[in-house]
């Protein structure tokens, strides 16, 4: 199954990626020009050079593919704004690129939006948080994963 994976160069993604090439998987990563190889080194994948923000090469990486694992996430930056260029409005972007892949006859079947915690925000009780309950993230990275997952 041809599976696209971004944010590879991180722990999720490359843990992820090593476990699909082993189930078989014909794995495509998007990986930044500027991200370190480290976690990368000695896996089976095919490396799409590029970022979220590029629509062409979004397109490109979503050709052919019947699964994406969409893990990446801007973890450090100084604004909110800085914070949804990269994680919202690149997961919008990727998304678009899906359907519009979807649209040409793809023959993809699943998007899977690695998302976070923070997105909930701090617990209020000692019981399990359900979907459809309101979160309340404290942090810029947290509100801009809630934004993501509300677009998507």
């Amino acid at each position: 199954m041809k599976t696209l994976v971004t944010g590879a160069s991180g722990f999720i993604g490359s843990t992820l990626i090593d476990h699909l090439s082993r189930s078989g998987h014909e794995v495509h990563a998007l990986v930044r020009k500027t991200s370190s190889s480290k976690n990368l080194e000695g896996l089976k994948f095919n490396r799409i050079e590029g970022s979220l923000s590029d629509r062409s090469v979004l397109r490109q990486a979503v050709e052919g593919v019947e699964l994406i694992f969409h893990v990446a996430g801007l973890t450090a930056a100084r604004t909110l704004e800085e914070y949804r260029e990269a994680n919202v409005a690149g997961t919008v972007r990727l998304a678009q690129a899906a359907a519009e892949a979807l649209d040409s006859g793809s023959p993809l079947k699943r998007f899977i939006l690695v998302s976070s915690l923070t997105a909930a925000g701090p617990g209020t009780s000692l019981e399990p948080k359900c979907e459809g309950e309101e979160s309340h993230p404290i942090s810029f990275y947290g509100i801009s994963k809630l934004e993501a997952e509300i677009e998507l």
